[in-house]
């Protein structure tokens, strides 16, 4: 097999594991739900990431953490708050993260509208970027963007691992669907 050498630009760094410094403070915290686990990365007290995985997650989750224990209780079907969980958003743009801000406050059992949440940035005409955000997010259930429909009935998307099905499980759960 012939050996290829890439070219990067001058001054590119390529990194293969996360300097050290990004891992510090980091806790990983598997729960399982549905077919999987819900994965929840916490750094420095904020809750970081949360993702849905199907394939085996590595560790287990320390209910002592608040913000675990209101993901184990909600996974256990019980109607649960997250607004007071602290999170941190470690990418994405200003109007990224107005959306998920405002879909935060998106109460248990509700849904609202991508036009919902666009009238309150500034107007209806920004509901495909809305949809585009919240396929970007980064903190699903604590930013519920499962709870955002479209302004027909339908579900619209849900980018997560799971689709539109775990969309509807999770709607179920909460009574809505």
């Amino acid at each position: 097999m012939e050996d290829k050498n890439i070219l990067l630009p001058p001054g590119f760094i390529m990194l293969t594991t996360p300097p050290n410094y990004l891992m510090r403070n980091m806790e990983v915290h598997c729960i399982p739900f549905y077919k999987g686990f819900l994965k929840i990365v916490i750094k420095g007290g904020y809750v970081t990431r949360l993702t849905y995985v199907e394939e085996d997650c590595q560790g287990g989750f320390d209910e002592s953490l608040p913000a675990v224990k209101k993901l184990v209780s909600y996974v256990n079907g019980e109607h649960v708050s997250f607004e007071d969980v602290p999170v941190k958003y470690e990418y994405g743009s200003d109007f990224d993260r107005r959306v998920w801000s405002i879909t935060r406050t998106i109460p248990y059992g509700e849904v609202r509208t991508y036009g919902w949440i666009a009238e309150r940035l500034g107007g209806v005409k920004y509901s495909r970027a809305v949809g585009n955000s919240l396929g970007r997010n980064p903190i699903m259930i604590i930013v519920p963007c499962h709870r955002v429909v479209r302004s027909g009935g339908g579900l619209g998307g849900f980018s997560s691992v799971g689709g539109l099905e775990l969309k509807k499980y999770l709607l179920r759960m909460e009574g809505v669907y």
